[in-house]
């Protein structure tokens, strides 16, 4: 980890292994059926990850179909057809973690575009200028844009307060800017929208990280042919202790999970993720 308020701040990559859990129990208070689901469960490989080993499982028992999205996220598809009161899937395996070893890359023009929860607002782009960090061509010099995307990731985890329940999935950007205050992924929102404003390509990732709780958010910039991260809401920089699941222009794209069944059923919902690095480097 870096401390991002100083400039020139610089990630010293070093191979992880980590093993990781994590778990979800929907619960209906009365049977639902002909359940179709969509799950990002699943560590996204590539770009300096690599599956040492992983499954999903998923009660009441039913087969799952491998598939991929528009972004590359890795999908598990199910139907359980037969009426049920839960649905549990579990999510497990070990990764290994190489950021140094990612190579330059195309970013999709998408990522340069606002998205419908990711679109700075006159007020979030007023408060930019202010800061002092409007700057054109940034990706001219990428040691430089790096720095001035961790100041502005600084700046907004300055200007925000972490208040879980202040926001919820379909708060905006601009929505959360202006309560100054949200969660990780309202956090993301507003630094991607940002970035995009600028005209630097930007990701949203959903995934998880070292310890225990729930799944996390933060943003990736493509700076010098690369896609660096940044964690705005612990205001620090992004390295091989971050396991990305999905990514995407904003939350819509890469839900955990997304699905439909038959009955109106009140639910709940218990989430547990644990993230433990395995003997230090590999």
């Amino acid at each position: 980890m870096c401390d991002v308020p100083e400039r020139g701040c610089v990630v010293e990559h070093q191979p992880r292994t980590l093993r990781y859990r994590f778990a979800t129990k929907v619960i209906f208070d009365e049977p639902a059926c002909e359940h179709a689901l969509v799950l990002r469960c699943q560590p996204r490989e590539g770009e300096g990850l690599t599956i040492l080993k992983g499954a999903v499982c998923i009660e009441p028992e039913v087969s799952l179909q491998a598939q991929r999205d528009s972004f590359g996220n890795a999908l598990a598809v199910c139907r359980i057809a037969e009426a049920h009161d839960y649905v549990l899937y579990v999510s497990e395996g070990i990764v290994r973690i190489d950021l140094g070893e990612t190579g330059p890359c195309v970013a999709h023009p998408l990522y340069r575009y606002p998205s419908a929860l990711a679109t700075a607002s006159d007020e979030m782009c007023d408060w930019l200028r202010a800061q002092g960090l409007v700057s054109s061509l940034w990706e001219d010099d990428p040691d430089l844009a790096y720095e001035h995307v961790a100041d502005l990731c600084h700046a907004v985890s300055k200007e925000m307060t972490y208040a879980p329940g202040s926001t919820n999935i379909t708060t905006t950007a601009s929505e959360a800017f202006a309560l100054h205050c949200g969660v990780c992924q309202d956090y993301a929102h507003i630094v991607v929208a940002l970035l995009r404003y600028l005209g630097i390509a930007a990701r949203y990732v959903l995934g998880l990280a070292v310890g225990e709780g729930c799944t996390h958010a933060w943003v990736q910039a493509h700076l010098g042919g690369r896609w660096r991260g940044f964690d705005p809401t612990r205001d620090t920089c992004v390295d091989e202790t971050y396991i990305p699941l999905a990514v995407g222009r904003d939350w819509s794209d890469c839900p955990v999970e997304r699905g439909s069944f038959m009955g109106a059923p009140g639910q709940c919902q218990d989430v547990h993720m644990e993230v433990l690095e395995l003997g230090g480097c590999s």
